[in-house]
């Protein structure tokens, strides 16, 4: 479950349950363990970490940009934040992906330097008794950043150091071993971490190294997927769920209480149905927020509710059909046929 905190740089910041986690021990603790000052000092440490950790993202995300690859958003968890960047499964251009993934650490790197040349220059400019407070600052986000920079080239996928890897595998290999390779390398040094944290009592070592290796599999998985439907001659019609399309009838389209009866039975299933625009694009509402609305705003018109998606034609490959899915924004596109509606994809109907 995640939550819109802002929209920021045209990005939407969005806050997963699983953050607020240690904010909740942390709470806990500071109730029994009053008189510790490193309890009290905990919040400002993550709310810290956590400003430079959003840094190291922004970093990947304007570089991506300069490539033309968009993020959909930024979303904090339980131990950083991650951008969600319309990327190819296998980039068509390694070297992009590898510069895209070295410019978080960059960041970080930068700020590391930054920070250091201040703190020679307050030591010759400021008189020793005013330096203690913008020193010890000024080491704690050093050492934030260089562990941030650090720990995320460390050659776990989907981590920087993990496409770094890939990117650099790509330039002697296909895209398809240099993922295996790169999941292998990625899922040993997790079972080594995993070693680390159990034996020296880090448990929070164990529990990254475990969502590494298991995240690893499971994009070496569908890595595989997606490259076995190169070349597939299936029709992607045989994906499509089929459903009756909304057209729009008059200049402020349907209202909601129009229509609620007639979709809900034919869209039930996956709960989307499709909506023809005035403009002549598609777009797709839940069936879930129309019957919401049908209570509170029955006369509201359709397209308050209607998210634009992408069109594919029902002559385009299998993989080409993944790709635009991929990229999207909304995991759902139209499907057209000789330029009329054919169905709905989504990435449950590609996986039958």
């Amino acid at each position: 479950m995640k939550v819109k905190i802002g929209h920021w740089f045209g990005l939407d910041i969005l806050v997963h349950v699983s953050f607020f986690i240690p904010l909740a021990i942390i709470g806990i603790f500071s109730l029994f363990l009053k008189e510790n000052e490193e309890i009290l000092y905990a919040p400002i440490l993550l709310g810290v970490s956590f400003f430079f950790v959003f840094l190291h993202e922004l970093g990947h995300v304007f570089t991506a940009r300069r490539f033309g690859v968009l993020t959909n958003d930024i979303t904090f968890y339980i131990f950083g934040c991650a951008a969600h960047m319309r990327m190819k499964i296998i980039p068509s251009h390694p070297r992009q992906e590898t510069l895209i993934a070295m410019a978080g650490p960059a960041v970080n790197f930068f700020i590391v330097t930054i920070a250091i040349i201040l703190s020679v220059m307050i030591q010759t400019l400021i008189e020793q008794t005013f330096l203690r407070f913008f020193l010890v600052s000024l080491a704690m986000i050093v050492k934030i950043n260089i562990m941030i920079g650090l720990f995320n080239l460390i050659p776990l996928f989907p981590m920087d150091g993990g496409r770094i890897l890939r990117g650099l595998l790509m330039e002697k290999m296909d895209g398809l071993k240099a993922t295996y390779y790169t999941i292998r390398i990625s899922k040993f040094l997790a079972v080594c971490m995993g070693i680390i944290g159990f034996v020296l009592g880090q448990y929070i070592l164990l529990f990254i190294a475990y969502i590494m290796f298991f995240e690893g599999q499971k994009i070496w998985e569908f890595t595989s997927f997606y490259e076995s439907l190169k070349g597939t001659a299936q029709n992607i019609l045989d994906q499509v769920e089929l459903i009756s399309e909304i057209h729009w009838t008059s200049p402020s389209g349907p209202r909601i209480r129009l229509i609620a009866e007639t979709i809900v039975d034919a869209s039930s299933h996956i709960g989307l149905f499709p909506v023809l625009l005035r403009d002549g694009t598609y777009g797709v509402a839940s069936t879930e927020r129309l019957l919401l609305e049908q209570k509170r705003q029955p006369h509201l018109p359709v397209e308050h509710i209607t998210a634009r998606v992408s069109v594919v034609d029902a002559d385009m490959s299998l993989q080409q059909v993944f790709d635009v899915l991929n990229e999207s924004i909304n995991p759902v596109v139209i499907v057209t046929k000789n330029g009329e509606y054919a169905g709905i994809i989504t990435p449950e109907s590609m996986a039958k």
